[in-house]
Parts: structure tokens; C-alpha cells; sequence
């Protein structure tokens, strides 16, 4: 597993074709979480879609800081 980008040198995000978000895919991705951070997998599918969304979406919608 090797993220496509990296948001302050800690977050880093990957872009997934949607058939390949299963289980074993969520379990490499828990495992680099370990290893190196935090990892936030994002369909390809919805790349169009992430100009609409912000800092605090995020924050509401999965309870975390950045």
C-alpha cells in the first residue's frame, strides 16, 4: 500500500477504485494506520465530488479533529 498524497506529513489519502474497497483492502489500510497514521481511503468514484466538501463536514460527519 503506498497513499497517493499526504496532508501535513501525517494524514495520508489514497484513492481507490471502488472494487477494490473489501475487506482485505481495510485491513492493509487498519494495519498501515498502525504503522504510520492516520489513512483516509477515498473512492475514485467520488473524487468529483470532494470540491463540496470541507474541514468541518469531515469533523461532523466522523467525529474527529484535524
Amino acid at each position: 500500500m503506498k497513499p497517493e498524497y499526504m496532508i501535513n506529513n501525517k494524514v495520508y489519502v489514497d484513492l481507490v477504485d471502488p472494487s477494490d474497497l473489501n475487506d482485505k483492502y481495510f485491513e492493509y489500510a487498519r494495519l498501515f494506520s498502525l504503522s504510520f497514521g492516520t489513512i483516509i481511503l477515498i473512492p475514485r468514484s467520488a473524487v468529483s465530488e470532494i470540491n463540496s466538501i470541507n474541514k468541518k463536514d469531515m469533523e461532523a460527519r466522523f467525529n474527529f479533529k484535524f
